[in-house]
């Protein structure tokens, strides 16, 4: 069997479906209608993978524009969901910062304790 070439036709559909952020599993179900349309996914990467690439960074682009907009416009909603999904940032995580005079008395105590209980 020959190798299937490349439609452009089948091209531009699988660019529309990522454009509207349909998943690439439904992507390939539905260009199934095709004679030429590949049937695994590692057909279709090989065949359309350029395709896929570019318009998966198209649309991540475009996304990242009106997010971007939306923070500058002063929505703290878009910013906190690009902070977490972007900059690794969760807000239950806190750093707290202890003074040097606090740990010598923190661990005065414990020495004091140590001693009391008798295990210096």
């Amino acid at each position: 069997m020959d190798a299937l070439p490349h439609r452009a036709y089948i091209a531009k559909e699988i660019r529309r479906l990522i454009r509207d952020g349909v998943g690439i599993r439904v992507i390939i179900d539905s260009i199934q209608k095709y004679d030429d349309a590949p049937k695994s996914l590692s057909t279709m990467y090989k065949i359309y993978g350029q395709d896929i690439a570019e318009e998966r960074a198209s649309f991540q682009s475009y996304l990242g524009g009106k997010a971007r907009e939306h923070i500058e416009n002063g929505s703290e909603r878009i910013l906190e969901l690009a902070l977490r999904s972007k900059a690794g940032w969760n807000p239950t995580e806190k750093v707290q910062h202890v003074d040097e005079d606090e740990l010598d008395e923190n661990t005065s105590a414990i020495e004091e304790l140590m001693g009391l209980l008798g295990k210096r």
